[in-house]
Parts: structure tokens; C-alpha cells; sequence
């Protein structure tokens, strides 16, 4: 899941008056909402008398502990940004809230170690911290990172996990820059992801190291050498990258006033720039890096009517104490539950909300020998063999269930599944379906 807390400041109580601030917020917010699908729900915006100190720690905390383990955070502040050089000649970064004093940033300021606190008690994957201010002493190191035209090289850095952040510039004055109607920092930021230019080897996706390279060019240039954007990676923070994608369709321009141009569709079609064959989520939109595995339901058919093949089995099904047998049901559904995994699984539970299983059997697990077991809610298989897993593969039947209709919406949920050590691995969707 995807969460952002958006901070922009114009109007202080005690210190300068800004003029963009609170439009680069309101920008980056519909971009991340339009072009990167956050959900407005897990997006915390705070504008001027809003944005106090308290205010800002209190949010940045609560999306830092809310936000899942395979989660991604994205902080956006505009405002001033002040750098306070100690008699050691040590630098240490502030922002400064809405009743903030510039000239009074360490009793009044929010320093770049309550931002680093943040990262660390958060759980979530990535964390990208993107700064409209000007200020030194960042708390970062520098890692060197993997080649990104390694082979593997998504995969690997969008799995692993990455604290990150990009300034608009080191002790130096921001440049706000009215001919753009933002800041020239942000102005470049909006650019480079909502118009895609900071994609510059056109491979479909943006991670931040390389969005930060794009800043530091694009905003030196535009401000005439005045400001130069600061990258970097708080300290033990990993060697992953926050990864920004586009689906967007492509159209690359014909050198040939003839020919037509070339229109690339978006992840789904094998001929985009962005293509990726592991991009499919059940509902059929595009989800990158590692797919670790989904289920969903397939074709649904409905019985009207079932009973035992003869009176014995009848009895069986509903006498106490009877062997088991089929259940007698006014109607039921057939439908096959279907996984996508790029994983070896030995292993999975999950459980059905809105209707009664009556039946589970079939599928890969059977022919793979897994033992299958179920209540009125639940399925669990696992394989009866040392090192038995059924293989990785997609649209693949995982079993067969016949459920009863409750007359609500049919749903897979609580999904658990095991590697081939007996690990439980990570699921990543669910599906329902209404009678």
C-alpha cells in the first residue's frame, strides 16, 4: 500500500511569508493521486496554520506505524528550511513549522533527526522524503548501490528496503519562481514524475536515486547555479529505492515524416517500454516488482440442487455420528480458486467470508499430492511430502470448492502460504464475487 504525508506552508506566524508553497503540495497531492494511485484516505495533508509542530510529528508518526511491512511512505514538505552550524562547525538541518522562527530553529524547528526517528519506527519498506527547503546536515551516508543494468536489478532493489531522501538545495536560498507558479524545485519534481522526464533511459519506471539525479541537473540549470538539489540515504537505512511506475501509453515520435508514430500501450502489452509479464493483479491492473502470489476466483457455475448419489449417503451426511458424506443444500456454487505465484509453495490456508465450503478438492494441490482439509470457512493444504511444493506458474487452478450462498458478497480472505523451508510467504490479493 501506498502512503504520503504533504506538508506546504505560505502563510507563518513568525517568520517570512512564502508565496508557492501550499500550491507544490496541492500539486504533488493530485499527482500522487491521479498518476500513482494513492488512496486519498492514507494521504495526510497539512497547509499553513495546519502544518504546526506538533501537528506535523503527530501525522508523520501515525502513517510511520500504520504503514505496512511491504508498504511505501512518501513525505513532501515545502516550506522554509534553516541550517544551524554549531561552534564545532558541525551542520544540522531543520524545517520549520507554521509557528516556526527562522532565527530560533533548534527551540522551534523540527530537526533532521526527529525526521530519521521517523524512518526507523516504521516498518514500512520504503521511505522517500522529498524536501522543498534549503539546508544542510542531512544525517545521510552514501551507499553504493547495485548497477541498474544488472540483471535483476528491479527486483532486487524494490524488495529490499531504502530510507531516502532529496533537498531542494544545501545552505542556500530556495528559489520559488513565480513565472512557474511553484518553486523551481518543484516545479522539476512535477516534471520528472507527473510528465515522466526523469525516466531518461525510457525504461517505464523512475527509482528516487535517479529522480534525485534529475533534480540536481534540471533545478541547477533552471536556477542558474544558484541552487543544487541534495541526495542521499539515512544511515543503515539498506540498499533498496523507492521505484516509481508509469502505465501510461507511450507514443514515440516517427524520424519519418511518412510513417506513422509509434504508440506503446501500457505494462499490460508485451510491446511497451514498460512491459512487464509479472504486472497482473486479479482485477487485471498493473502491480510491479516481485508478484509474489494472488488468488482470485474463476468461472462461477450454479447447482440448484445436490444430494448423495444413494439413501445410504443421504443418511451419512445427516445423521450424527455418520461417516461422511454430501451435504443435502438447496443450492450451491462450483468455482475453481484460482493462483498466480513466481514461487515453489508447500503450503496454503486461506479462508472464505460470505459462504459455506461444503466441498474443497481438485486442483493443483491434489495432483500434486498435497493433503486438503476444510471447515464451513476455511481451506488448508500442504504437502504430505519432505520438499513436496507445487511449481510456480500462472492462471494455474489451485483447488475446486463448492460454497453455499449467505445471499452476500463471496470473498477470499486471510491469506497464509509456505515456502519449500516452511516460511510463510507474502500474499498479495484477495478477491469476492456476489451471488
Amino acid at each position: 500500500d501506498s502512503w504520503a504525508v504533504i506538508i506546504g506552508i505560505d502563510k507563518y506566524k513568525y517568520s517570512d511569508q512564502l508565496n508557492y508553497a501550499v500550491k507544490d503540495a496541492e500539486a504533488v497531492k493530485e499527482m500522487l493521486i491521479n498518476k500513482f494511485d494513492y488512496p486519498e484516505e492514507n494521504i495526510r495533508y497539512l497547509v499553513d496554520e495546519e502544518a504546526t509542530l506538533s501537528n506535523i510529528k503527530l501525522n508523520l508518526g501515525e502513517v510511520a506505524t500504520s504503514a505496512g511491512e511491504n508498504d511505501r511512505i512518501l513525505v513532501f514538505y515545502s516550506g522554509h528550511g534553516q541550517t544551524l552550524i554549531g561552534a564545532d562547525k558541525s551542520e544540522k538541518g531543520y524545517i520549520i513549522p507554521y509557528e516556526g522562527k527562522q532565527d530560533n530553529p533548534y527551540a522551534t524547528g523540527i530537526a533532521m533527526d526527529e525526521i530519521l526517528t521517523t524512518s526507523q519506527i516504521s516498518k514500512s519498506k520504503h521511505m522517500l522524503f522529498l524536501m522543498d527547503a534549503c539546508y544542510s546536515g542531512l544525517m545521510t551516508e552514501h551507499v553504493k548501490g547495485l548497477i541498474p543494468q544488472s540483471e535483476g536489478y528491479l527486483t532486487k532493489v524494490a524488495n529490499e528496503q531504502a530510507r531516502q531522501i532529496i533537498t531542494a538545495g544545501g545552505n542556500e536560498p530556495a528559489i520559488e519562481g513565480g513565472r512557474w507558479n511553484h518553486s523551481v524545485f518543484t516545479k522539476n519534481l512535477l516534471s520528472g514524475l507527473d510528465d515522466w522526464d526523469a525516466d531518461t533511459d525510457n525504461d517505464g519506471y523512475i527509482t528516487a536515486d535517479e529522480l534525485g539525479t534529475y533534480l540536481r541537473k534540471q533545478v541547477t540549470e533552471d536556477s542558474n547555479n544558484q541552487q543544487t538539489p541534495q541526495k542521499g540515504r539515512f544511515m543503515n537505512s539498506g540498499t533498496g529505492e523507492f521505484v516509481f511506475f508509469s502505465d501510461a501509453t507511450v507514443t514515440i515520435p516517427s524520424s519519418d515524416t511518412d510513417e506513422e508514430d509509434e504508440i506503446v500501450y501500457g505494462c499490460m502489452d508485451d510491446n511497451a517500454i514498460n512491459y512487464n509479464p509479472n504486472a497482473t493483479k486479479p482485477d487485471r491492473s498493473c502491480q510491479y516488482g516481485q508478484l509474489v502470489t494472488s488468488l482470485e476466483f474463476g468461472e462461477i457455475q450454479t447447482i440448484n440442487k445436490v444430494m448423495g448419489t444413494d439413501i445410504k449417503s443421504r443418511l451419512e451426511a445427516i445423521l450424527p455420528g455418520g461417516k461422511k458424506g454430501e451435504k443435502i443444500v438447496d443450492g450451491y456454487f462450483e468455482v475453481p480458486v484460482i493462483i498466480n505465484n513466481n514461487s515453489n509453495i508447500s503450503g496454503v490456508q486461506f479462508e472464505i467470508e460470505g459462504g459455506i465450503i461444503i466441498d474443497a478438492s481438485g486442483g493443483i494441490v491434489e495432483d500434486n499430492g498435497f493433503m486438503i482439509s476444510h471447515t464451513e470457512s476455511m481451506v488448508l493444504s500442504f504437502s504430505l511430502k519432505k520438499g513436496g511444493v507445487f511449481p510456480k506458474g500462472g492462471n494455474q487452478v489451485l483447488i475446486e470448492l463448492k460454497i453455499e450462498s449467505n445471499d452476500t458478497d463471496i470473498c477470499i480472505r486471510n491469506i497464509v502460504l509456505a515456502n519449500i523451508d516452511g516460511k510463510q510467504m507474502q500474499s498479495t490479493s484477495f478477491d469476492c464475487f456476489k451471488p
